[in-house]
């Protein structure tokens, strides 16, 4: 996740469209000396973004000023800190920002096809080992409501960002975004390997399970398949 006051734009980061190498490309834009926020990555991910930008996560830590009554409650019963977070959702984001914040700064973030995102999301937690099936369609079943992106760009049901882009159209966006948000550096991130695991498992889907994708995710094709 970024705030950039330099640009005026807030990126969330959804879950399985590229989300670490875009967030990589844009930190070019972010001023180290800023309050710009930059979440934390992977420790592997960290060192290739400061390999390539110079720049490393900062300002992750909320403002005691922006604190809510429960945060003041877990800070002094059980010394927890609020931090922002890599996948933190637009509703929360906007309530840990001053309003005139949120209301003024462009919010955007993508979007992937249903289908080609709960196969990469398996084989991505699969890699990890981090499942405890390696059967699909249980996955479908029993855990893929878990990760619905469109939670993290919305409120109640309602698209809370300015722009959703496909990220089977990231090229288009990636030159819009660009001159939107009146960036010196190109938005590429071609040269970007964040996240890459060994080659992904083929996985053949079933008309059956094809539906069932469709109804779990049934509000990202509703707004954008």
């Amino acid at each position: 996740m970024i705030v950039s006051h330099t640009h005026k734009f807030i990126f969330i980061k959804t879950r399985k469209t590229a989300g670490t190498s875009l967030e990589i490309a844009l930190s070019k834009s972010i001023n180290l000396s800023s309050t710009d926020i930059l979440t934390p990555l992977s420790l592997k991910n960290e060192t290739l973004r400061k390999e390539l930008t110079r720049n490393s996560y900062q300002n992750d830590r909320v403002p005691l000023n922006y604190y809510k009554r429960s945060d003041f409650f877990s800070l002094c019963t059980k010394g927890k800190v609020k931090y922002y977070e890599e996948h933190m959702s637009a509703a929360n984001i906007r309530n840990y920002l001053p309003r005139k914040i949120w209301n003024e700064y462009y919010k955007f973030c993508f979007e992937r096809n249903p289908l080609d995102f709960a196969v990469s999301l398996f084989n991505y937690h699969q890699q990890l080992g981090s499942l405890n099936t390696k059967n699909f369609d249980e996955f479908v079943d029993t855990q893929l409501h878990l990760y619905s992106n469109f939670d993290l760009y919305s409120d109640k049901n309602k698209i809370i960002v300015d722009q959703v882009f496909r990220y089977e159209e990231m090229e288009n966006s990636f030159q819009f975004l660009q001159e939107k948000l009146n960036l010196n550096d190109k938005l590429d991130i071609g040269k970007i390997t964040a996240n890459k695991f060994k080659k992904n498992l083929e996985i053949s889907l079933s008309q059956d399970t094809i539906d069932k994708i469709k109804k779990i995710l049934s509000r990202e094709y509703a707004y954008f398949y």
